[in-house]
Formats: structure tokens, C-alpha cells, sequence
């Protein structure tokens, strides 16, 4: 029997909504779950992988990284207010490879971002296909200014430091999305402890799927402890 929950509309009322669990790779895509995460990024945990991470700001999906003659790309790159790096991944699990691979492929955009200058990082973005014809990436200083345009008390001194700092030493929030951490990719998790180099906090959240008997959807991410 499919799991199902219960939706209280109105306690103390007797009315409620039956939500019966989906799986999240039943007739959804990675790039579902990312577009969602990138249009909703307050769905998502991130202060439980890192007390730093308040007002998370989605920059772009897609993001483009050399390696050795070929790009690789990034899901979602991200900063917060404060100006720390946030690396996102949005796998689902029915590929028994992408489970294995997952935790070393974020860790190695970890480690070539952690070569990167501010200024490496603005000429990416600047070249971004999805950026080219945005007026918001014509200024000076893009980057703060769409920060700022959320959190408009931010210093930009204080921002350009801090990104800086954070590629300098690859003090980054790193976080793989799906549908159920299994504890192969748990087990994969201590990877990080064994690399070099990186300050990096590594968070896995569960994104569980739930559907009422209308189709509504409601998703309930958490981290996976």
C-alpha cells in the first residue's frame, strides 16, 4: 500500500486532505526538481547543514565549469546574503551510477571553483547563456547588485570579501536534492572529511513528494541525519 498522510485544513475541524507519497522519478525529471528548487530555494534546509546560511539567493543553473578540455556544469551555484558559495545538486535514484558518483562529482565543482578568483567567477556568470541578454548582468559588480536587490542592507565591500574568502578556501554549503538518501550515499558522505583542501559542509535532503486526489502536489524537503 503507497504511504498516505493526512492534511489538516482547518483544526479543530474534522475535515482533512488524504496525501498519498510519490515518488519523486515517477514522471518527474531532474531538471523538474531543479527548477523548483531554483524558483523556491526557502523550501530548502540549509541552516541545518551550516548555522552561516541565512537568506540563500539562487544566481544560476547550469553554470558552466572547465576541466582539463571539457565543461562540466553545475545544477544551481548560489551565495547567501553573507556572501558564501552554495553548490547545488538535484539527482533522483533510479540510476544506480548518478547515486555512486554524486557525492565525488560535488565535491570536484567544489575543488575547481576553489581556483577560481571573484573576478574568475563574474566572467562565468557574465557568459552564462541565460545572462547574455539580461540587462541585471550589464552593471558593474552584478552579482552584489542582485544580492543587494533582495537584501538591500548588504555592504558591498563587505559581500566581495566574503565571496572572495569563500573561493579562497573553499569554505562553500554543498547539498545533493532527491528523492531518498540511500545509505550508499550516506556512507559516501564521510568522503568529504578525506578532502584536501576544502572547508566545505556537505547536506543531503530528502525531497518527499505527496499528491491530494485533486493532483496538488506538496513537497517536504528535509536533511537526511
Amino acid at each position: 500500500m503507497r504511504p498516505s498522510a493526512l492534511l489538516l485544513e482547518d483544526e479543530p475541524s474534522q475535515y482533512g486532505t488524504v496525501l498519498a507519497r510519490q515518488s519523486l522519478d515517477a514522471g518527474h525529471s531532474e531538471k523538474w526538481s531543479q527548477d523548483i528548487v531554483f524558483r523556491h530555494p526557502e523550501i530548502l534546509p540549509l541552516n541545518e547543514i551550516s548555522d552561516s546560511v541565512h537568506g540563500f539567493v539562487p544566481i544560476c543553473s547550469e553554470l558552466v565549469i572547465p576541466k582539463e578540455g571539457r565543461n562540466i556544469r553545475l545544477d544551481i551555484f548560489g551565495v547567501t546574503r553573507q556572501g558564501k558559495v552554495v553548490l547545488i545538486e538535484c539527482k533522483l535514484w533510479r540510476n544506480p551510477e548518478a547515486r555512486r558518483e554524486v557525492v565525488g562529482q560535488i565535491l570536484e565543482y567544489a575543488a575547481l571553483l576553489k581556483t577560481w578568483t571573484y573576478a574568475d567567477l563574474e566572467a562565468k556568470l557574465k557568459a552564462h547563456s541565460d545572462h547574455r541578454s539580461d540587462a541585471r548582468w550589464n552593471v558593474v559588480n552584478p552579482l552584489y547588485q542582485i544580492v543587494e536587490s533582495k537584501y538591500p542592507d548588504v555592504d558591498e565591500a563587505r559581500f566581495v570579501d566574503n565571496v572572495s574568502h569563500s573561493l579562497q578556501t573553499g569554505d562553500f554549503v554543498l547539498a545533493i536534492v532527491g528523492d531518498g538518501i540511500r545509505r550508499d550515499i550516506q556512507a559516501m558522505k564521510e568522503l568529504l572529511d578525506k578532502r584536501g583542501g576544502l572547508l566545505a559542509q556537505l547536506g543531503l535532503i530528502e525531497m518527499q513528494v505527496w499528491k491530494d486526489g485533486n493532483g496538488r502536489t506538496l513537497l517536504v524537503p528535509s536533511l537526511a541525519v
